[in-house]
């Protein structure tokens, strides 16, 4: 072939045809321009389609890695919410020394190491390319960015502070001969401070603000975040293995039916699924409540996961911030003044 085209122009040259020699000469430069185009555009598509699939592939490891991080949190919610109820015990002087000795209460609890240790390696991945993300990605990615940056940023910050009166408070036990715990008489010794102490009243209270105010509160934050993120980017990769117990939906449809409280209240709790399409929405369900004399109606609003409140027309008479599910038949629900509610299933 290139001796075909040496040939024609040497021809065109021996004949003195050089403007025809010249058009040849710069078709000649687009052809192998053209060429040139075509294969850039080939590689380009395939760098291209080559970053697309990298970038998937990251997303649908972050899922895993979000189902982790959301397990990690609940983990670590239901934990402090056990040393929350032991706080409070231990202020109202309510644990006895066989709570302690029959294990009913860990003896440790203040001076354990609990942390949540997120992994976010995955999703340091895709953000550190954030200019490889396709367009549909392009609003979950901003969710991903905000929960890496903003909520884990909070329970990094308030892991080290529980960390720090951990420390601490292991350290205040170095001054007692009781300390090693080695034998029968040292842990009565130390069980004697944990009923007695003032000091260890002290450090129940700083343990409690870092632990249950602190690091607790901020993993609800973020699983609350993250559940959300979850469930969204489960639909853009259309997932079939997504871990629906994280779902509102899957919940609390359970809750469907008639109950009665104990301050003398029937209920009847309806479930739609349509209402918790928006997980962490401000309406994902509802249930009707009725005085005894049928005057008053009030709502119950399930706004969350662990968030729930009691609305009149015009105003929330309450807010609750616990729900304790003991079994199908029967749960509590304990309001942002402490109070709690039990209700039992009405059966026919």
């Amino acid at each position: 072939m290139i001796h075909f085209f040496r040939r024609i122009r040497r021809g065109l040259i021996n004949q003195d045809r050089v403007g025809k020699y010249l058009l040849y000469a710069i078709g000649e430069i687009l052809l192998v321009v053209f060429g040139i185009l075509i294969a850039l555009y080939i590689n380009n598509a395939n760098t291209k389609s080559q970053t697309e699939k990298e970038i998937i592939s990251l997303f649908e490891k972050s899922l895993d890695e979000l189902e982790q991080n959301i397990d990690r949190c609940n983990y670590v919610i239901n934990l402090f919410r056990l040393r929350d109820s032991i706080y409070h015990l231990t202020m109202q002087d309510k644990i006895t020394y066989e709570d302690y000795v029959l294990k009913r209460i860990p003896i440790n609890w203040n001076v354990d190491m609990n942390t949540v240790d997120l992994d976010h390696n995955t999703i340091l991945q895709l953000l550190n390319r954030e200019n490889d993300i396709p367009f549909e990605f392009e609003e979950v990615f901003r969710s991903l960015k905000h929960l890496h940056n903003t909520r884990k940023t909070d329970i990094n910050h308030f892991e080290k502070e529980l960390i720090d009166v951990i420390k601490l408070n292991r350290e205040s036990h170095n001054k007692y001969k009781w300390f090693p715990m080695y034998t029968e008489e040292e842990k009565q010794a130390y069980i004697e401070y944990l009923l007695n102490s003032d000091e260890h009243r002290i450090f129940a209270a700083e343990y409690k603000h870092s632990a249950v105010d602190g690091l607790a509160k901020f993993s609800l934050y973020y699983r609350r975040s993250a559940i959300q993120i979850y469930y969204e980017l489960g639909e853009l990769l259309e997932s079939s293995n997504l871990n629906m117990d994280f779902n509102l939906a899957q919940n609390y449809s359970w809750m469907n039916g008639q109950w009665t409280s104990s301050e003398d209240l029937d209920h009847e709790i309806t479930y739609e699924a349509k209402q918790f399409d928006v997980i962490g929405g401000k309406l994902s369900g509802w249930s009707n409540t009725f005085f005894d004399a049928g005057e008053w109606q009030l709502n119950m609003y399930i706004l969350g996961l662990d968030n729930f409140g009691i609305k009149t027309k015009s105003n929330y008479a309450m807010t609750f911030t616990r729900m304790t599910k003991i079994n199908d038949d029967l749960f509590h629900m304990v309001s942002n003044k402490g109070d709690t509610i039990t209700y039992n299933r009405v059966f026919d």
